[in-house]
């Protein structure tokens, strides 16, 4: 993350968070139909729309979990809603990527390390 802006850094932390209000979403239950926009034309996934959705109902949380769950809404409004499944996956593999390169590097160095 150092390497990144600080705008790139947010912008990354927000769309991460964005997914894992996607993935809460889905545990509880929920359809991906409440979430994603299908649209005409080609049919392809990576055109899909992410739908901008009501807050949800969080009393039955505790406060400290709330607020978690709160964050991550306001990054899906912020971040996917509106935007296509193509481009919010494609800037996470892009830091996913450069981010597992980076960690294959340190796995292989303290492999190596340790074997010594």
């Amino acid at each position: 993350m150092a390497a990144h802006t600080p705008a790139e850094r947010r912008l990354i932390n927000e769309t991460l968070a964005g997914l894992r209000f996607i993935r809460n979403w889905i545990s509880r239950a929920a359809g991906l139909g409440e979430l994603i926009e299908t649209g005409t034309g080609t049919g392809r996934i990576t055109s899909w729309t992410w739908k901008p959705v009501p807050e949800p109902a969080l009393a039955w949380l505790p406060p400290r979990a709330q607020a978690w769950e709160q964050a991550r809404y306001r990054a899906y409004q912020a971040r996917l809603a509106g935007h296509t499944i193509g481009k919010t996956f494609g800037q996470a593999v892009t830091f996913l990527t450069l981010t597992g390169g980076g960690a294959a590097s340190f796995t292989d160095t303290s492999q190596h390390a340790t074997r010594s």
